[in-house]
């Protein structure tokens, strides 16, 4: 399984919204991290040939990067658009789909992109290698992965949850003006 790595940020109607890690570096009044010695951080620490992303890190406060992707999140939700999180696309998008859904984010960059879960196997259990990439193949190919990722992630933010939030009454109201603009257009 692969992921990229994200930007996590909050959405707000005081804040213009942020789309591009180049935005949010001339931002000066957004303040980023990310885990404190998680996988980005070590990227940024390392990183000898992409000036940009050396400036991004040296602008991070590094006594105030999160313990946790969940910290992360919460220096997010409070920040009213003031303060981004770099994140795995995998994590944020559990995070963006979860309830109060005021949350987005986008790719941070092709320098981090396309990174590999992996399970950790003894050199030794070639046998034990053999059968868990089998089973997960068997798994993604199949489409079992779907499923489960479908059953275990949050879909508190999407259409049909926003539609069970809405009374029947107030989707009947909000049907009939977009049917009644997409008449006038047609007119």
């Amino acid at each position: 399984m692969t992921f990229d790595t994200v930007v996590l940020m909050k959405k707000s109607k005081s804040a213009k919204r942020i789309n591009s890690p180049v935005e949010l570096s001339k931002e000066k009044d957004i303040k980023y991290g990310v885990v404190k010695d998680g996988f980005t951080e070590n990227f940024f620490k390392s990183t000898r040939t992409d000036q940009f992303y050396r400036n991004m890190y040296a602008k991070m406060d590094k006594r105030q990067l999160p313990q946790t992707s969940e910290e992360g999140v919460r220096k997010v939700q409070n920040s009213d658009g003031k303060y981004a999180f770099m994140i795995d696309s995998t994590t944020a998008d559990y995070w963006v789909n979860k309830k109060p859904c005021n949350l987005y984010s986008f790719r941070l960059g092709s320098a981090l992109e396309c990174h590999k879960y992996a399970f950790a196997v003894n050199k030794e259990s070639s046998t034990l290698q053999s059968q868990l990439d089998d089973a997960l193949e068997h798994l993604k190919s199949n489409g079992e992965l779907e499923r489960l990722k479908a059953k275990w992630w949050p879909h508190e933010c999407s259409a049909a949850a926003a539609a069970r939030a809405f009374g029947i009454t107030q989707l009947n109201v909000l049907l009939v003006i977009v049917g009644t603009v997409i008449a006038s257009r047609l007119m």
